[in-house]
């Protein structure tokens, strides 16, 4: 346990540098709090909202650009023509909420990766939304292993999926970083 005062009161220098590692991770977090990433499974569904919304809202819509840079409308909604879906790849899988302007998407696939942008009365928002369709991830398996030496069983886990092999390692890249700063 790091103890923020000694018997000098005196703040040792690997908590202060912990604390101060803590006030910069959040205070980051705070400043680049307008690009959120977001994650999504195929075939799943996933909603964005902005943070704020004026209830005088003439006009909400909803931009996608690709990896490839291109840029479409997902969804726009005007107070005179109603909600409109132009782009083919979003019909019949997405919906406005006019009154907190989110959006959700269901059915999800890879080509629905990207970013999301939102213009509120034909003015683009600084909020913008990254979205990374995933494949599903496989279930683990389970097997339990007998230690003759030891009279013992102990499982052994089978993670089948890449993209969860990258997730532990950023996991683990993380817990290495705080054991550093708190070792040292």
């Amino acid at each position: 346990m790091c103890h923020l005062y000694n018997n000098n009161k005196k703040m040792s220098l690997r908590c202060l540098m912990l604390v101060i590692i803590c006030v910069v991770f959040i205070t980051t977090e705070a400043v680049s709090g307008e690009d959120v990433n977001v994650f999504g499974e195929v075939g799943g569904t996933v909603s964005f909202r902005p943070a704020r919304i004026d209830p005088s809202v003439s006009s909400i819509i909803w931009k996608h650009r690709s990896s490839t840079g291109s840029v479409v409308k997902a969804i726009e909604w005007d107070a005179d023509d109603g909600v409109t879906i132009p782009n083919p790849r979003f019909k019949g899988i997405t919906t406005l909420d006019k009154k907190t302007g989110e959006i959700t998407i269901t059915k999800l696939n890879f080509e629905h990766s990207g970013l999301y942008t939102i213009d509120i009365n034909s003015k683009e928002q600084e909020q913008r939304f990254t979205l990374e369709v995933l494949a599903p991830v496989p279930k683990p398996e389970i097997e339990m292993n007998p230690n003759e030496s030891t009279n013992s069983v102990s499982p052994a886990f089978k993670f089948c999926a890449p993209t969860l092999s990258i997730y532990l390692h950023i996991c683990s890249f993380y817990i290495f970083l705080l054991f550093f700063i708190s070792y040292f």
